[in-house]
């Protein structure tokens, strides 16, 4: 895990998710900054990305390891849209969102497992000889060109990268 030519390092093992949860929702992004620090022999691979698109305005994400011995896996997002900002922790069993007019409502989320979803999916897929109808190869390999423009941008100190050519 520490030799990222083989692992893809701490911000390939857990970000990746995130950037190819943005592509799933907006598509490719038409630039990339991010900043971060590497340090894979102590375990630490984290980044700040800030992924730039035309119509949807900043998006940030933000994660990898963090001295992944002792640090706990946690995973959370906040949206802030025009009408409402919902947030979600892994520490929390419910979705919450702040209304702009002050009202604050609580969602319930099901007790399923996510990882062992997505598998059960791909399984069935393969057990079925049914092609894949989520996460197509296509936008795999946009997730993974992504990532690799992070790097790049982070191994320039936050230069900023063109994603779409």
């Amino acid at each position: 895990m520490t030799d990222a030519s083989r692992s893809g390092g701490g911000i390939f093992d857990l970000l990746i998710h995130d950037a190819d949860y943005c592509i799933s929702c907006w598509g490719m992004p038409d630039s990339v900054r991010a900043s971060g620090y590497e340090n894979l022999a102590r375990g630490i691979d984290v980044v700040q990305a800030e992924l730039h698109y035309r119509d949807v305005g900043p998006v940030m994400i933000s994660g990898g390891w963090h001295h992944p011995e002792a640090y706990p896996f946690s995973m959370e997002f906040t949206v802030v849209t025009d009408q409402s900002t919902v947030q979600w922790s892994s520490n929390a069993a419910e979705l919450q969102e702040y209304r702009w007019d002050g009202k604050v409502e609580s969602q319930a989320l099901p007790d399923t497992n996510p990882f062992a979803a997505e598998l059960t999916y791909f399984t069935d897929c393969a057990i079925e000889s049914r092609p894949p109808e989520r996460c197509m190869p296509e936008q795999s390999a946009q997730a993974v060109a992504l990532m690799r423009r992070m790097i790049e941008s982070r191994k320039h100190n936050g230069e900023l990268v063109l994603c779409r050519t």
